[in-house]
């Protein structure tokens, strides 16, 4: 997931402001609704309701908020979940107002309320998100970057530090062997159970050519279904690397929003869960992170590819090793 420590960059007094804006407006909204549980419903010429306590209870989680947002206020990109939450109520707002409008169960009038509630809130927090999303992406490139410029003696030692889940150092491992490392976003990934499938097809193939894989995910447990689901992975050894050092190392990004959630990428999301029968599993790791494939030999790590989106696929059989 994405964490506050990777977000270190400070965002613009504009979202600090907002934010406050937003602290107080819930805060005296939720106050207003508490107090006088009618006024609102005479206002917008609409018959007061037989139970005000649950109108009133509305009225104290709209205060809450204002704590939420007030303590985002210090940092719009650290605190991005609470924005969030915040934008999500916003939108789901109208849309029970519309659904309302439609039955004739709720007067016009009450649309100014969803206006000052939440229409007028949806272009700031989502540039808020977006901010947070483009600092979180340039802390990353700076991680990447800094990676890059690593002494080869360093990057040796932090390749020293991984091993397999059976016990065997990799830097060992690839003085035995060529190493396929193929990083996978995640086990509960729909296209990294697609990947596994693929590269158990490819198996015989990446065998003969002297290829041995290494499967490596952020799993903090080896992985056991998908192993059994395809016994030629039984000999893929497995990496666990939920801090990604291995992931930075190969030089492997984070995605932007249209390489996660893309058009594309839902398409072959139907494909490849509904159709293939991959399945969705539950997020282990950062969802952020994308996958790729580097070649491991005599502790050297040479940068492969990493890829393109999410639903980007490794054709394991037209591999062909690097001398």
């Amino acid at each position: 997931m994405v964490t506050t420590q990777q977000i270190e960059k400070t965002p613009p007094i504009w979202m600090r402001n907002w934010l406050l804006t937003a602290a107080v407006y819930n805060a005296l909204w939720g106050a207003w609704v508490v107090l006088f549980p009618f006024h609102l419903f005479d206002l917008t010429h609409m018959a007061r309701p037989n139970y005000p306590e649950l109108w009133q209870c509305v009225g104290m989680i709209v205060g809450c908020y204002a704590v939420g947002y007030f303590f985002a206020s210090f940092n719009a990109y650290r605190y991005w979940p609470v924005i969030a939450v915040g934008l999500l109520g916003k939108i789901l707002g109208p849309i029970g107002f519309a659904k309302a409008l439609i039955e004739g169960t709720f007067s016009p009038w009450f649309g100014l309320n969803i206006l000052t509630n939440d229409l007028i809130w949806w272009i700031p927090f989502t540039l808020m998100l977006k901010g947070a999303y483009d600092a979180y992406l340039s802390a990353d490139a700076g991680h990447l970057k800094t990676i890059l410029e690593m002494p080869s003696e360093k990057k040796v030692d932090l390749l020293a530090s991984y091993s397999t889940t059976a016990g065997q150092p990799l830097v060992a491992l690839s003085q035995q062997a060529n190493l396929l490392l193929v990083f996978v976003r995640h086990m509960g990934c729909t296209y990294c159970r697609e990947t596994l499938e693929d590269l158990a097809l490819a198996m015989p193939g990446l065998t003969a050519k002297g290829i041995q894989p290494v499967v490596v995910h952020m799993g903090e447990h080896a992985e056991v279904s998908q192993w059994e689901k395809f016994p030629a992975l039984a000999t893929v050894p497995q990496v666990l690397d939920p801090a990604l050092g291995l992931y930075k190392l190969a030089q492997l990004p984070k995605g932007k929003l249209p390489q996660l959630l893309g058009l594309r990428v839902w398409i072959r999301g139907v494909e490849a869960g509904l159709l293939k029968g991959h399945g969705v599993g539950a997020l282990q790791g950062d969802g952020f992170q994308l996958g790729g494939y580097a070649w491991l030999k005599n502790a050297v790590l040479t940068i492969g590819k990493a890829q393109a989106d999410a639903q980007d696929r490794v054709c394991f059989k037209d591999i062909e090793l690097i001398q």
